[in-house]
């Protein structure tokens, strides 16, 4: 045959292939290259390919690399001539079509995995290790654009504080009226729905924030776990194998978010840092849900535990580190606020009780019996409390009162703590709303002899309704009046009475109920109050509450706000 070559690769920016002349060896075959039956280049295959030296095909410089300008679009079909442009005869794999790369089927798919191959050397294998991940972050890229709608404001971005080299010469766009802040949201995993108390404040912070008018995307560390909650709630999620790392989320939305809200200190030391450096114009709130610190020490000091206390310590310094890194810290309880602000600049700590709706229960209270203690087992002071229970208050009660059962509920519960069962101790489990447990029982108990921050549980009891008899450690943070610390809080000796007082006085139940519900009223309007926007006349301001804040021009940071500080 007097004319060989062929196509050998075919895209959307360009085709390439090689031609060879039997008859004139010494001279370059001109090509004709056509898309669709439209002239759209003339090319000379004259460039040179090893592989023709290899096979004697003259010099080896018969190669032609044709590039489409512009590149073809991905979302439709071509068919590709290239002829020889003496007579018009085809390549021999002439024509071919290019299909739509929008759509990646399996045979994409089976080619991608073709070209890859399988790699026989060590260089081969970082090669495309390299051109993998480089192409992985340009997909996680085009996927953040995708999912945030941020064509449109390329060129704010580019004009943001944090790309200064960018507005030479152009001026800066006017926000507009309605422009949405946004904010990122980082936790262990994602917050469950009467899991733990951790994961109800998260959620109601969460809450909060869309009501100021933030756009919230939430990444849990691990970047998997159940999230259709959150998605229905209208929280953006961020879950493998979109993004591999966190990291990747910060750097595929690198300066969007203008608040980035660290829940607790495995989420603040990790990134703490990476995202000054991704998200350099972003305000950092570190959520400490409670000390750890605080809670360890109190619990080196009951069980005489050295080592642990030493453990305290260390865990003090990245604690108070983590504070210090932040722009603004959050914590739930008042008592351990006053520990952050000996330690660091006051008006930085801030107190944000979590929202707890009043919903009493509306089952009699002669149709109610018993007392549950409601706690995550994932939480070492729940499970002390558990032994406790089993060890010292149930044969207390069985004694006074063999009626009144105990029902420990909640998540994670270990065998050690499932196998507590007595005469009058039920260990119970999770169980999926715990509106039936205090649809049961007429009081709950709390008996912790450590810890830390707000008893989430606690305050859950008090808006059913329910009074809580606890610990003072358990009542820590709470502004109890009068009558319900007289009724409800003790030493672990004092909790057998304060439990059958309440079991069986109907008359004092629903009067610690009454107030019960109306200190959960007061800790939502506490709450709403706290991040209501301070009417300090800033654009910002107008939006955001002062731990969500900071930074000059449309950011107030000059001075504290009155209505919060």
């Amino acid at each position: 045959m007097a004319f060989r070559g062929g196509i050998n690769s075919l895209t959307l920016q360009g085709v390439t292939g090689w031609a060879w002349d039997d008859e004139r060896p010494g001279v370059p075959v001109t090509l004709l290259v056509s898309v669709d039956g439209a002239l759209v280049g003339r090319v000379l295959a004259n460039r040179l390919r090893q592989d023709l030296v290899k096979l004697e095909f003259g010099d080896g410089r018969h190669a032609f690399d044709l590039p489409f300008a512009p590149p073809l679009s991905p979302d439709r079909e071509y068919v590709v001539e290239v002829l020889r442009e003496s007579d018009g005869l085809p390549l021999k794999n002439a024509p071919m079509t290019l299909r739509p790369t929008a759509d990646f089927d399996e045979a994409k798919r089976r080619l991608l995995t073709d070209v890859l191959g399988a790699p026989t050397d060590e260089d081969a294998v970082r090669d495309r290790l390299v051109f993998l991940e480089r192409e992985a972050a340009r997909l996680r890229r085009l996927y953040a654009n995708i999912r945030d709608d941020v064509w449109a404001s390329e060129a704010e971005r580019r004009l943001s504080r944090a790309d200064p080299e960018a507005m030479a010469g152009v001026a800066a766009p006017q926000p507009s009226a309605d422009a949405r802040r946004r904010a990122l949201v980082i936790d262990k995993r994602p917050p469950q729905p009467e899991r733990d108390g951790g994961s109800n404040a998260l959620l109601s912070h969460i809450g909060s924030l869309k009501r100021l008018g933030y756009d919230v995307t939430f990444a849990p560390l691990t970047l998997s776990g159940d999230m259709t909650h959150l998605e229905a709630g209208g929280v953006r999620t961020c879950s493998a194998p979109m993004y591999p790392t966190v990291e990747d989320v910060l750097l595929a939305h690198r300066n969007r978010f203008d608040v980035v809200y660290l829940h607790r200190l495995d989420a603040a030391s990790r990134y703490t840092a990476l995202v000054r450096h991704h998200q350099p114009r972003a305000r950092i709130v570190f959520s400490v849900a409670d000390l750890a610190f605080l809670r360890m020490k109190r619990q080196a000091e009951i069980e005489q535990l050295p080592e642990l206390e030493a453990r305290a310590g260390r865990m003090r310094i990245s604690e108070l580190s983590a504070c210090w890194a932040a722009d603004s810290v959050i914590t739930h309880s008042p008592a351990e606020a006053e520990v952050l602000r000996t330690n660091m600049r006051p008006g930085k700590v801030h107190v944000v009780p979590p929202a707890v709706a009043a919903a009493p229960t509306h089952k009699p209270f002669a149709e109610r019996s018993g007392v549950a203690f409601i706690g995550s087992y994932g939480h070492q002071p729940n499970v002390d409390a558990a032994h406790l229970i089993a060890r010292s208050l149930a044969p207390a009660l069985r004694a006074e009162a063999p009626e009144i059962r105990i029902f420990l509920v909640g998540s994670d519960m270990p065998d050690s703590v499932a196998r507590l069962e007595q005469d009058n101790l039920s260990p119970i489990g999770h169980v999926p709303e715990l509106s039936g447990v205090f649809e049961r029982v007429r009081l709950t108990l709390a008996p912790l002899a450590y810890g830390a921050g707000i008893k989430i549980k606690v305050l859950d009891s008090l808006s059913e309704g329910v009074p809580c008899v606890c610990t003072p450690m358990a009542a820590e943070g709470l502004d109890l009046p009068p009558i319900l610390r007289r009724h409800t809080v003790g030493e672990i000796d004092d909790l057998p009475r304060l439990i059958r007082a309440l079991h069986d006085d109907e008359a004092l139940n629903p009067r610690s109920s009454r107030w019960s519900r109306r200190r959960s009223r007061r800790s939502a309007e506490t709450w709403s109050t706290c991040c209501r926007a301070p009417a300090c006349g800033t654009t910002w301001h107008s939006r955001s509450s002062s731990w969500a804040s900071r930074g000059p021009g449309r950011r107030c940071w000059s001075r504290p706000c009155p209505a919060v500080h």
